[in-house]
């Protein structure tokens, strides 16, 4: 008999959970002897994996649903992730079977799909690996650092030198086989006006720890020696039960292996709560890249997104980071038109992009259920568009800066 199959795509443009939640649920499929297929129109299911992070990508998540149900209709179509519950209104009425799963939810998935579920399939199904077609929807500089990241290591190979933070930037700039990634928790302790994670995930729920080592040391014998920590906020880890970010850290630290690790997202506010802690962490160099999401330069706009912690702080212990571990990659997020936002406002976080070696903007959207929806003196999307471009062309001229600096051995910060 003809074996099944399946076709899975996403409609994020990087989200590293999103990626792996994918590799997950093909991880399912294949354990219930069905087969992957490029193409949705060979496939017996197609499981389309929503992100909603902007109002952009909720919207072309959403044509991909009608998409998908007018051209394959008479397949069986899943959808899930994020629009589940950023949304849940509007993706209850759009998706295939009124419902769908929630991010990482393979137990709904298997009931969605009519398939076996067990606990052994779970466990099968939380190792992953990746499939180039996994990473077709991501942006334009994403593909183009896929496509440049072999033969920038050739030429470092040729020349016999590493240029950094450069090396560990193109290294780590979007999770890829390389890298055994560990998921240290799910949702957040915070309290941002203008996000709806917390909405779908909840509250922070951490791993034990001790699961976290077993992980780590599973990828260790396994022969892996690049490690994605990740976490909606690995900052808060632990605080669900009585553990903490820096014991964790340090217990990683602490087994006699040359690895590399990156960690995403690390929130400001834990960075300064833990500053004596961490600056010991984060200098130890096998800790390659960082992505410590500011948001804004200025601290009146902070405090209007929910936010606690001061852009001073933040620069200061940046700036004692990269003396202490120069090969250090800093990332960070800039949102762009936050309501409120006066010009003056808008040119502290154009200042701030230098504080950092790869910066990622993105225009504010209002999204359903937070604060920030409802908040007064709201930017124009003229304004905003205008904001975001000239935002993009100083990052543009920082990351040119950074790649001649890390050229020429200058410290980036």
């Amino acid at each position: 008999m003809r074996r099944k199959k399946f076709y899975i795509e996403t409609t994020t443009e990087g989200c590293a959970t999103n990626l792996i939640e994918n590799s997950m649920y093909s991880k399912y499929f294949e354990t219930n002897q069905i087969e992957r297929t490029m193409q949705p129109q060979d496939a017996d299911y197609i499981i389309l994996n929503t992100c909603a992070f902007t109002e952009g990508q909720e919207k072309k998540s959403f044509q991909r649903i009608d998409s998908l149900k007018k051209d394959y209709g008479h397949k069986k179509i899943i959808a899930g992730g994020c629009l589940t519950k950023i949304n849940p209104k509007e993706f209850n009425k759009a998706a295939p079977q009124n419902e769908g799963f929630l991010p990482g939810d393979i137990e709904k998935l298997a009931q969605l799909s009519e398939l076996p579920f067990n606990e052994k399939i779970l466990e099968d199904s939380k190792s992953y690996e990746f499939n180039p077609a996994d990473f077709s929807k991501l942006t334009i500089f994403h593909k183009l650092i896929f496509l440049l990241r072999s033969f920038y290591f050739k030429l470092e190979q040729t020349i016999g030198k590493k240029a950094f933070p450069l090396h560990n930037i193109i290294s780590s700039a979007v999770i890829n086989q390389d890298y055994y990634a560990i998921t240290l928790s799910q949702g957040c302790a915070g309290k941002c006006t203008f996000c709806a994670i917390k909405t779908v995930k909840g509250h922070v729920k951490s791993k034990p720890l001790h699961h976290v080592m077993h992980e780590f040391q599973k990828g260790i014998d396994m022969g892996y020696r690049k490690f994605w920590l990740l976490g909606d906020d690995i900052g808060c880890y632990g605080i669900d039960n009585k553990e903490t970010i820096t014991e964790l850290l340090t217990s990683i630290l602490e087994i006699p292996v040359e690895f590399e690790l990156v960690i995403n997202y690390f929130e400001p506010y834990f960075l300064v709560k833990h500053e004596s802690e961490l600056f010991n962490i984060f200098s130890d160099p096998r800790i390659v890249n960082i992505n410590i999401p500011i948001q804004s330069g200025n601290d009146l706009i902070i405090e209007r997104m929910g936010r606690e912690y001061k852009a001073s702080d933040v620069r200061r212990i940046l700036a004692l980071l990269k003396k202490a571990n120069p090969k250090l990659a800093i990332k960070t997020n800039i949102i762009v038109g936050f309501p409120g936002e006066s010009f003056r406002q808008y040119l502290h976080s154009i200042i701030s992009v230098f504080w950092f070696d790869a910066i990622y903007a993105l225009s504010f959207t209002a999204k359903n259920n937070t604060r920030a929806n409802t908040y007064t003196h709201q930017i124009s999307n003229f304004q905003k568009k205008l904001r975001y471009l000239f935002m993009q062309f100083i990052i543009l001229i920082r990351h040119i800066q950074v790649v001649l600096l890390s050229v020429i051995g200058r410290p980036t910060l």
